[in-house]
């Protein structure tokens, strides 16, 4: 194209509308945004429009015969698996379309000034979350001082634990993991290490890309989990906090 184009999809409260879960229970919640909507009446108060059909159908026209598609999300969409929405009961996008995601599309147009190490890999898997102090100690050899002196920075005191009891579970799968993704990456020509068990502590992956170049592919297997939205808790606060003092005052 000679110029960008415009092409309006949706206002955010459509999206919004599929985002909130309502209290359904998270399997059903992901599983209703990536399956292909059911015919027939749907129950009043359900989003009326699928995630394909909000996002990408009216797209299609501007990308005829286009196969790879570099995009970056912003809001609502960085929730959104993009790859995974359905266009058929067995086909996603991520099925027609190579689709690479960027922080900014400027980057296109900008050289990058990282520095990737070619060829090498670093996966962490088979993590053990449960380390005493004389553990990490021992794991963190040779790793500086302010390195050491950051763990723990971020608080994880939001983190839902209700499928796990309060402690982060070891997940004896992300061993066989990386230990099959190292021997098939080692088998088309990369150089790999790997991280598991007590020597993959949080401190060895802030040294990343501090000696010499980063990975090339960096794999990370473990628990996954996103904070709540600042504003929405925020808002249900000042809500929760209002009823408390309207109650007072009678």
């Amino acid at each position: 194209m000679e110029q960008p184009k415009f092409v309006p999809l949706f206002e955010e409260k459509s999206l919004d509308s599929l985002l909130l879960t309502h209290g359904e229970r998270r399997a059903d919640y992901v599983n209703g945004l990536y399956t292909v909507a059911e015919r027939g009446a749907k129950p009043l108060g359900k989003p009326q429009k699928s995630l394909y059909e909000l996002l990408w159908q009216s797209l299609e026209k501007a990308l005829a015969d286009v196969q790879t598609i570099y995009f970056s999300p912003c809001g609502l969409l960085h929730r959104l698996n993009i790859g995974a929405i359905p266009i058929t009961d067995e086909e996603t996008l991520a099925d027609h379309y190579q689709l690479i995601e960027m922080g900014s599309t400027r980057q296109l147009v900008i050289p990058s000034e990282s520095r990737v190490a070619t060829n090498n890999a670093l996966l962490f898997g088979g993590v053990q979350f449960e380390m005493d102090s004389v553990a990490i100690a021992a794991a963190n050899v040779g790793i500086g001082d302010d390195v050491l002196a950051s763990r723990g920075e971020i608080s994880f005191s939001q983190a839902d634990s209700t499928s796990r009891g309060g402690n982060w579970a070891y997940l004896k799968w992300t061993d066989k993991e990386v230990t099959n993704l190292e021997a098939i990456l080692r088998a088309t020509g990369f150089h790999t290490t790997s991280r598991k068990g007590f020597a993959a502590t949080e401190e060895s992956f802030k040294t990343i890309g501090s000696a010499g170049g980063s990975p090339r592919i960096l794999h990370v297997a473990t628990h996954g989990f996103f904070f709540p939205d600042p504003k929405s808790e925020r808002e249900r606060s000042e809500r929760v906090s209002g009823e408390r003092a309207c109650f007072q005052n009678v």
